[in-house]
């Protein structure tokens, strides 16, 4: 009981672990999308006053 209690353990582990990680893969794509977006709206800007 105990030896399949610390198998759920780790295995609740290495799924929070991969959680973690994807949240942050979620957050880098996110910071990224908002940063092109703001310099598609700034080239826009630039392309209007042409």
């Amino acid at each position: 009981m105990v030896d399949h209690v610390s198998r759920l353990s780790r295995e609740c582990d290495v799924i929070t672990d991969a959680l973690r990680s994807l949240a942050q893969r979620m957050k880098t794509s996110r910071e990224h999308l908002t940063v092109a977006a703001q310099k598609f709206q700034e080239a826009s800007s630039r392309n209007r006053l042409l």
